[in-house]
């Protein structure tokens, strides 16, 4: 979803988009985060009705620096975290600024940005949001409403106490749903977006979220690039996260999972003991890693004499 797409969808939802960045001493860097925001996401993309982004706010968290000053000056709303909730008492960490902005920010949706980043890129605003308005909105939707209900009975701390609960428990939240289309046809292949293909990717050979690198050639649209995704791959599976592919994938692939569970006889095999039930785990785990490593051919998973020896298993 383009930028005029998100500020079409944001404005038919009828939601307002806060950006806050809590910060100390961050002089440095605050004005260009806050003047890329301004001038891509409030201003160049304005239209009946306001931007992406509503409002940016700054939570000065005891700065002693002109922090408050040069964010102010950029266009940004600035916010005392000493001022907010007092008689909360003092506190101390970005956490504390974090919890206490949501009082200073008035938009549906908050966007939290680290006010020490350099060569910041406004498109990570939008990539943190495009999820969010996604889908007509339906999880924003749910979970504002969720708030609105706990906030009308019991004030603001049980509206956000009852967004939270609702979070927990969403199905969106403890799995990892891989919708189809709408419009897809039953049984027929289509191409996903960049960003679903940077997530499966990554739960694929990380189990874990895409890092940075990779929501970056997503969200310039080049990681279906045959090149890029090789690129991306290789370089993936250097990383030591890819271990997880051989725990994980060939895990289940090879049944080595299973291994906890052996019991061989031990009339005909007195020596086996738990110090060789994890080496064989492992010696396996070990070679596997070593042919994604190397990039060995898979053949050679089949005749490969070399690879880590175990005495045990020797």
């Amino acid at each position: 979803m383009n930028l005029a797409d998100l500020v079409e969808t944001k404005h038919a939802l009828g939601y307002t988009i806060s950006v806050c960045l809590p910060a100390r001493n961050e002089a440095e860097t605050i004005a260009g985060i806050v003047g890329e925001v301004r001038e891509r996401l409030v201003d160049s993309c304005s239209r009946a009705g306001g931007g992406l982004v509503d409002e940016i706010v700054v939570i000065d968290d005891g700065s002693t620096d002109a922090t408050a000053e040069v964010a102010r000056a950029a266009g940004a709303a600035v916010v005392s975290e000493s001022e907010l909730l007092p008689e909360a008492g003092p506190g101390s960490g970005k956490g504390n600024a974090l919890w206490k902005s949501l009082y200073a920010c008035r938009g549906d949706l908050l966007c939290w940005l680290d006010a020490d980043l350099r060569n910041f890129d406004a498109d990570t605003v939008t990539r943190l949001v495009e999820p969010l308005l996604a889908g007509s909105g339906t999880v924003l939707g749910t979970l504002l409403g969720l708030y609105r209900t706990g906030a009308t009975q019991d004030g603001f701390e049980a509206g956000i106490q009852l967004a939270l609960e609702g979070l927990l428990v969403s199905p969106n939240f403890l799995m990892r749903i891989e919708r189809d289309p709408s419009n897809a046809v039953a049984g027929a292949a289509y191409r996903i977006s960049d960003l679903e293909l940077a997530s499966r990717l990554s739960f694929f050979l990380w189990s874990s979220i895409p890092d940075d690198e990779l929501l970056e050639a997503a969200g310039r649209g080049t990681l279906k690039n045959p090149t890029v995704l090789e690129q991306q791959v290789r370089r993936m599976l250097r990383d030591p996260r890819s271990a997880a592919l051989v725990s994980n994938f060939f895990g289940q692939w090879l049944y080595l999972r299973n291994l906890r569970t052996v019991t061989p006889d031990p009339r005909i095999f007195p020596d086996f003991d738990e110090n060789l039930r994890e080496a064989f785990q492992r010696e396996t785990e070990l070679f596997l890693e070593s042919q994604l490593r190397e990039d060995r051919n898979a053949d050679n998973q089949c005749d490969q004499a070399d690879g880590d020896q175990n005495l045990d298993l020797c």
